[in-house]
Order: C-alpha cells, then sequence, then structure tokens
C-alpha cells in the first residue's frame, strides 16, 4: 500500500484490479521468473500465448457457479480470486490458465477449464499447508506432480474431460522428467 501513497493515490479510489497489480506485482514478477525458466526447460522454446489460447478455448470452461461459490468461500477467509479480461491477457503471456501467488490469491482465466480450476485450489491447499516453498524448484516440480496425479485420480469428481486428461498427463510427464534431470544435476 505504500506504493500507492508514496505516488499520491488514494487506495479506496482506485479500481480492484488495479490495486492487486500494485500488491501483487511483486509475488508476480518472482513467480514469473520460476514459471518462465521451468515452462522455458520443459518445452524448450519460448512461451506461445497463440498455442495457450487455443488450449484455453479448446477447453470447457468451469461452471461459472462453482468459481462464484469458491471464489466467495475464499473471500470470506480473507483470500482473493481475481478474474478479469486483463489477468486473462496477463495470463496468456505467461501460458498459464490459472496461477497461485505465495499467499494464496488465485489468478483464474474468465475461461479457464475443471482442471486448471481444481489445480489452483490444490495449490491453495499446499501453500495453505506450508508445503510449497516458492523459489524452490524441486519443491514446484513436486507440488506440480502432485496436484495433477491427484486431478487424474479424481477426474470424475472434477468433471474433467478426456482432453484436459490428455494434457494433464501430457505435463505430468513433463514434470516428471524435469525433476529426474533435476536430481541427476542439471537444470
Amino acid at each position: 500500500m505504500r506504493l500507492a501513497s508514496m505516488h499520491g493515490w488514494r487506495l479506496e479510489t482506485l479500481q480492484p484490479s488495479i490495486v492487486y497489480a500494485l500488491v501483487f506485482l511483486p509475488l508476480f514478477l518472482l513467480h514469473i521468473m520460476t514459471e518462465r525458466s521451468t515452462i522455458k526447460s520443459e518445452a524448450g522454446e519460448e512461451l506461445d500465448s497463440e498455442k495457450t489460447r487455443e488450449i484455453i478455448t479448446k477447453q470447457k470452461p468451469i461452471e461459472i457457479d462453482t468459481v462464484k461459490r469458491v471464489k466467495k468461500s475464499l473471500a470470506d477467509k480473507g483470500y482473493v480470486l481475481e478474474q478479469s479480461a486483463e489477468w486473462d491477457r496477463y495470463l496468456e503471456t505467461t501460458g498459464k490458465e490459472a496461477i497461485t501467488m505465495s499467499d494464496g490469491t488465485i489468478i483464474l482465466h474468465t475461461l479457464a477449464s475443471a482442471s486448471g480450476f481444481f489445480e489452483e485450489l490444490i495449490h491453495y491447499g499446499q501453500i495453505r499447508s506450508g508445503r510449497a516453498i516458492y523459489g524452490d524448484l524441486e519443491n514446484t516440480l513436486l507440488m506440480e506432480i502432485e496436484a495433477k496425479e491427484r486431478l487424474i485420480r479424481s477426474r470424475n469428481a472434477y468433471r474433467i474431460t478426456d482432453y484436459e486428461i490428455e494434457l494433464l498427463t501430457e505435463s505430468l510427464s513433463t514434470y516428471k522428467m524435469e525433476l529426474e534431470k533435476l536430481r541427476k544435476g542439471g537444470v
């Protein structure tokens, strides 16, 4: 909040998405650096926002009532689930349909799939339990593997489509290979 007051802005007059950007931008930058290097090393190429948009449009979006119910539940506990066109553009540039920040804030694409939505809730639980350690690549890989395995196991409960399972399985395989490389001394 110091940033807003340093520039003479009144916090209560700022749009909520601007406030979140000001407050969480440093966390985003740390998360992006970790995630971007992981994604680049997994795929061996730069992030492709066109491919991300294609994947998002091929998936069935999570039911809006589910998102609203969880958003209210999180808000009641003092946590934030944020969605907007601005966040959609940001997520597309990072190659993600959703991210969970180290403070438990969830940024969700407006067209996020069931798997994307529930994966972030799993990460939220990992953060709340103190098991997720940002900046630790091995821990990040382990948390991603755990989340994807849980989603695949619980596909019917989460109503995850075959297409999403295909993407999760590919991603799980990639994360496992990255973890194996890391443990053998590679990056």
